[in-house]
């Protein structure tokens, strides 16, 4: 967990410090998503967690 923890710290670090990345993320995000017709949420609208032990 620890490792996990230091590369995603370590890749927010390069994004912070190198914008032009984020923005070429962005750019295949939005490249990828319009390929499949946009983006597309699973979750039912009006969805609520459960919680166990809790009455609905």
């Amino acid at each position: 967990m620890i490792h996990a923890g230091k590369v995603l710290a370590s890749t927010a670090i390069d994004l912070i410090e190198n914008p032009a990345i984020l923005e070429k993320a962005k750019q295949e995000h939005m490249k990828i998503t319009k390929h499949y017709g946009g983006y597309f949420c699973p979750v039912p609208k009006g969805a609520v967690p459960v919680v166990p032990g809790e009455k609905m």
